[in-house]
């Protein structure tokens, strides 16, 4: 008997404007640029007719600014369409939902570390799951066969689910979920993951990546000898000179 999570999937589709333009073997970055140019102006076409037929905030913001979906055909009218702020995604929660509460599967929430409110982030499942399966081969370079530490935040941030859901579900790779720090995620157990299972790509920040270089000297471990397919930077600022440096200890991989 199919579970019901099973009958969902059967019963989804992908919306009209993605299934016109892709299939199982053609991507986003396989498709010709006139094929690509046509796909942008129907998608953004049915974006901002979206949020301004389901969002009272974004149509009185485009009422506004004198526009309506009809006046969006091409990509360079983005330009027409008005700036949301910091300060109005700070506002109430929900303001800017475009869809019905009860269609949210998922909540991310900004790590207001700049100070203020926070900015609430909201997925439906269709949005964070089904919609993943639309991959990116060639901008993520990762296959059935690697094996993906995610060393970067997993609660409240998007962060890590981000990186999580795509090598998963767009990808179908192999995901050690170690997080970034705290009780049950210490460098030190990282490192003892890493020597034991072997990554091939490594998701962190340039700071962590740092800590965890640390955490192996003192365990005695080469970094280098993981021979890492890629390693992904992420969430905080990187000089060159840094990035040279991490380069060094993790084994001039693809960074």
């Amino acid at each position: 008997m199919a579970s019901r999570f099973e009958k969902r999937l059967r019963a989804a589709s992908l919306p009209d404007v993605i299934s016109r333009y892709f299939s199982n073997s053609v991507f986003v970055d396989a498709l010709p640029q006139a094929t690509l140019t046509a796909f942008q102006i129907e998608a953004l076409q049915e974006v901002v007719k979206r949020a301004y037929e389901n969002s009272p905030f974004y149509k009185r913001k485009m009422s506004q600014a004198g526009i309506s979906p009809r006046d969006i055909t091409a990509p360079a009218d983005l330009a027409k369409l008005p700036f949301t702020t910091k300060e109005e995604l700070r506002q109430d929660p929900w303001a800017l939902l475009a869809c019905d509460k009860r269609e949210i599967s998922l909540i991310h929430v900004s790590t207001g570390t700049t100070g203020g409110q926070e900015i609430y982030t909201m997925h439906s499942w269709r949005d964070y799951y089904l919609n993943h399966a639309i991959a990116y081969p060639k901008l993520i370079p990762v296959d059935p066969s690697d094996m993906c530490f995610i060393a970067l935040p997993y609660e409240m941030s998007s962060a890590g689910l981000s990186f999580h859901n795509k090598f998963i579900i767009g990808h179908q790779a192999a995901v050690v979920p170690v997080g970034k720090g705290g009780a049950y995620s210490t460098p030190e157990k990282t490192i003892r993951l890493m020597r034991n299972l072997k990554p091939t790509v490594v998701v962190t920040s340039p700071s962590h990546a740092i800590t965890l270089a640390e955490a192996a000297a003192a365990a005695s471990f080469d970094l280098a000898s993981l021979a890492l397919k890629k390693i992904w930077l992420g969430g905080e600022g990187c000089s060159d000179a840094f990035r040279r440096r991490v380069e060094k200890i993790w084994g001039n991989g693809q960074f």
